[in-house]
């Protein structure tokens, strides 16, 4: 056989298995079958208005032993429907024709943009995907829950402004509250924020919350609960200029930020970080020595960097808790005033998303080196920071959780007055544990879970009643404070 007979061979048998091929044609049900859903309603969080949900789908599944051809998936309220769908690799409302296999399934997916109405509390839209196939109809359920918001888009405050609880502030892009103007927060008001969002503040921010209507500072993913519950990381944080001043935060939450605000520079046209902190706190003015901020009865936490980072500032908490920062849950750096009574610094990282093994809880020094390649240039100011009944425990590697530095150049005085401290080295040369009110190093905090963020004291704690009389009688969610108190933000 010669080599071209052979390759004429070759190409008529492909061509005919081709053929065959090509012939074959697909059996289809052309009345009855039986097709089912993978869910019986698809859900979606929470919403705010104008803002798209995120992606869900489901399954329409094909149950018989023969292909079929769905003759139509729609929705049910048409194109007027604020759902939308997406079949097939296609946008769309309204589809015809789509085949599945024997046995096997079709991926919906679905998302939602709410128009805003005047509602104030969350409201519920529903709507159904509607599939035929031959004379069998079914409808799956869509249902989402609406709130509309008052969105605050890269606004700078003037005069002065009151956020109450009627409707959620939702911060895009950041807001300043600019200097000579006051923001006063009414209890129980949720102030979500949008990625890369700041709430910087020049002026005055009064945030009056209460035990049973505490005021929330968030990210606005209402549907985190879908990427796993609370993530870090999602908002940027508060930021205290140099010019604010008489700042009051009462029963707050502040959480799941403390991602590195970017921003353009417009000398080296690239996008720059500034390193991200829950609270960022800048000097005080010149002259002012009153505190820039006073937290009473906050819970801070799930930060992906620091929870407090300071720069000479002057900070008061009473009752507070720290906790779950990828940083420092406080860093007080080039000195400062710092005044810190029954709080709680915990630190044991959080699920997957946070570890808690290179950092201290605390790291304090009067000085800032803004190059650390050189020591030429180097800030400072006098550092006075006073911890009383505070708890300051974590699971870093090293087992040191407080971190001390300073430079002689500058005064610096940090005292722990009956304290309970995880420390392995010693830190006598760079604080003071009060002998008369006797700081405990490493002593047993017996939290009741510090690894989903409860910072409750067992019974067995050794906080319990060893704490000094102070002039704070309730505790974090004001019970009354025992003679002598426990240590930490509970009692």
């Amino acid at each position: 056989m010669t080599k071209q007979l052979f390759i004429f061979i070759c190409v008529c048998a492909i061509g005919l298995l081709l053929t065959n091929t090509s012939c074959k044609k697909n059996k289809y049900l052309n009345s009855g079958g039986n097709f089912s859903f993978s869910t019986d309603t698809l859900t979606f969080d929470t919403v705010f208005t104008t803002q798209g949900s995120v992606t869900k789908s489901f399954l329409i599944i094909n149950n018989n032993n023969s292909w079929i051809k769905l003759n139509r998936i729609h929705l049910g309220r048409g194109a007027a429907s604020p759902f939308r769908l997406n079949i097939d690799g296609t946008p769309t409302k309204d589809i015809s024709n789509i085949d599945i296999a024997p046995f096997d399934s079709l991926y919906v997916f679905a998302a939602i943009t709410i128009d805003p109405t005047t509602v104030d509390n969350p409201f519920i839209i529903e709507d159904s995907v509607v599939v035929t196939l031959n004379e069998n109809t079914k409808s799956l359920p869509l249902q989402a829950y609406g709130q509309n918001a008052i969105y605050i888009y890269d606004s700078v405050m003037q005069g002065n402004i009151t956020w109450t609880k009627n409707k959620p502030i939702v911060i895009v892009n950041s807001a300043l509250i600019d200097s000579n103007a006051s923001l006063t927060i009414d209890a129980g008001a949720r102030i979500y924020m949008h990625a890369n969002s700041k709430l910087f503040v020049k002026g005055t921010l009064k945030a009056n919350g209460t035990l049973h209507d505490s005021i929330i500072f968030t990210g606005d993913r209402l549907d985190r609960d879908y990427f796993g519950g609370d993530i870090p990381g999602e908002w940027c944080g508060l930021h205290f200029l140099t010019k604010s001043h008489d700042n009051v935060l009462n029963y707050c939450i502040i959480k799941n930020g403390g991602a590195p605000w970017k921003v353009w520079d417009p000398v080296y046209k690239e996008f720059g970080y500034l390193t991200g902190a829950l609270i960022y706190a800048e000097p005080n003015d010149i002259g002012v020595t009153t505190p820039k901020l006073v937290m009473n009865n906050c819970f801070t936490g799930l930060s992906i960097a620091y929870g407090i980072l300071a720069f000479n500032s002057n900070i008061a908490a009473t009752n507070c808790l720290f906790y779950a920062c990828g940083a420092q849950n406080l860093a007080a750096i080039q000195g400062g005033t710092y005044n810190f009574t029954h709080c709680t610094f915990g630190n044991y990282g959080y699920k997957l998303y946070l570890r808690h093994d290179k950092y201290a809880v605390i790291g304090m020094k009067n000085y800032f080196n803004p190059n650390p390649d050189s020591l030429s240039y180097i800030l400072g100011a006098p550092m006075q920071t006073n911890f009383t009944n505070c708890i300051i425990d974590g699971t870093a590697t090293e087992g040191d959780e407080v971190l001390l530095d300073h430079s002689v150049l500058w005064p610096n005085s940090i005292q722990f007055n009956a304290c309970i401290i995880k420390q392995k080295t010693s830190l006598s040369t760079e604080a003071t544990l009060d002998a008369s009110t006797m700081t405990l190093l490493n002593a047993s905090t017996a939290f009741k879970d510090p690894s989903l963020n409860n910072f409750e004291l067992k019974a067995t704690s050794q906080a319990k009643g060893s704490g000094v009389a102070s002039a704070v009688t309730l505790d974090i969610k004001d019970n009354a404070r025992a003679n002598p108190p426990s240590i930490g933000c509970w009692e």
